[in-house]
């Protein structure tokens, strides 16, 4: 079984920051992206696979088969950088079974009638009480979009 290294919601995926500073700090040998729509586009899951260094394998899952994988071996070996575009997603996939102790928010944007938490972090009503679902369930909530940045814990956030 994978090591969940680090959980992360960050709607651009693998950027520079994820593969520069989160995956080196997570120790990562994997990444794991969970979305839906990616995982039916070839074209564009090839294009995230290839802006990782060759030595970090990329895979892109929709929920079910991420939850499927997990419940089969928890991800294979090695440590894993799991990735969700949306914070629905990452609710959706800890209600179905995956397991993990902390969720990272990293970059959510800004859309109308939604409330800057910091920089490139917005929340809509919808989402701040998603995150208050996976936080009551347990799993330590931070906001941090940098790792030299300072953190923000998830009950530190007022709506």
């Amino acid at each position: 079984m994978a090591a969940i290294k680090m959980v992360r919601v960050d709607y651009r995926l693998i950027h520079g920051q994820v593969i520069t500073k989160w995956v080196k700090q997570a120790n990562a040998s994997q990444i794991i992206i969970i979305n839906d729509e990616l995982s039916k586009d070839p074209f564009m899951s090839s294009i995230y696979t290839m802006a990782a260094p060759p030595q970090i394998k990329v895979h892109v899952y929709s929920k079910e088969q991420a939850v499927q994988l997990y419940k089969e071996n928890e991800f294979g070996s090695g440590n894993a950088f799991l990735l969700f575009r949306n914070v629905q997603d990452a609710k959706e996939c800890l209600e179905r079974g995956i397991v993990y102790p902390a969720l990272n928010i990293g970059g959510i944007a800004s859309e109308p009638g939604k409330k800057m938490i910091v920089g490139q972090v917005y929340l809509s009503k919808q989402e701040y009480g998603d995150l208050a679902e996976i936080y009551a369930s347990g799993v330590k909530i931070d906001v941090q979009v940098l790792p030299n940045e300072t953190r923000i814990q998830f009950s530190d956030i007022k709506m």
